[in-house]
């Protein structure tokens, strides 16, 4: 029974995981699209990702 319930708590928190992860990257994405605007607009800011 225990085991079961935490069975599941480990697929929640691997969904939550993939979740932040996700986000992460599509902050990541937009940071670089950013970049390249700036870069056009020839600012040279480096932006860590």
């Amino acid at each position: 029974m225990f085991r079961y319930n935490f069975k599941q708590l480990n697929n929640v928190f691997r969904i939550i995981l993939k979740g932040q992860i996700n986000q992460v990257r599509k902050e990541c994405l937009r940071i670089q699209k950013e970049r390249r605007r700036v870069k056009n607009e020839k600012n040279n800011i480096q932006v860590e990702c």
